[in-house]
């Protein structure tokens, strides 16, 4: 079943997935920060895929954001970065591979398809210049040769900056590998504006179904 099925009964049924979320906070103004909110969120309780535990791939990572009321956070300074980063320093929040590496939030970044550079085509999901960066000592790489390394999550190795850090890793969206992502709001998060939000995203998809099912000509 696709997972956009699953996660719209969830929010039609008032069931999130079981994600686990910390409370919102606000980067003040006042501290040199851009008033937006910002939320950590786990994946869901009964994702499971090699051993790890609460796993989310970035795309689903993105659509339960939007239904929150908002998007993975974008991250366009050192400050920014910083503050995001403070959000998830916490064990429960990265996973490690058993290599030594360690894999944290996700964050709303892309690359452009089929970019064979992997420094090159990156873009922030809301259109924001993306003029600061973060990479970890060699990173992004396109490990292996895989151009398909086109989205951000937080990223440490144990033999160089510990078991959590703000850098940066290129990751395939679709790795099972990340536990965690960070939403960002504009202004603070209602229940009542998360609902509207979630349905609405839910509506979209019903929509895009039924007109699937037409063109297939499915009575």
């Amino acid at each position: 079943m696709d997972t956009r099925l699953l996660f719209c009964f969830a929010v039609l049924t008032g069931v999130q997935h079981g994600e686990v979320r910390a409370e919102h906070v606000r980067w003040e103004i006042a501290d040199g920060g851009n008033g937006h909110w910002y939320e950590v969120f786990q994946g869901p309780t009964d994702s499971y895929f090699n051993g790890v535990q609460r796993v989310i791939n970035w795309p689903e990572a993105q659509l339960n954001a939007q239904a929150q009321g908002g998007y993975l956070a974008t991250v366009t300074s050192s400050e920014e970065n910083e503050f995001v980063f403070s959000l998830t320093d916490s064990p429960s929040n990265w996973q490690t591979d058993g290599i030594g590496n360690y894999f944290g939030a996700w964050l709303g970044a892309f690359q452009e398809p089929e970019t064979q550079d992997p420094t090159a085509g990156w873009q922030w999901i809301t259109g924001e210049p993306f003029a600061f960066a973060n990479w970890h000592p060699g990173e992004p790489n396109d490990l292996f040769g895989q151009i398909d390394e086109n989205r951000i999550a937080f990223f440490a190795s144990e033999s160089s900056t510990g078991q959590r850090s703000a850098f940066w890793n290129d990751e395939q969206a679709t790795r099972l590998i990340v536990t965690a992502y960070v939403v960002e709001y504009v202004p603070e998060p209602t229940s009542l504006a998360v609902a509207l939000a979630s349905l609405f995203a839910c509506s979209q998809f019903r929509l895009s179904v039924m007109n699937q099912i037409g063109e297939r000509g499915i009575k």
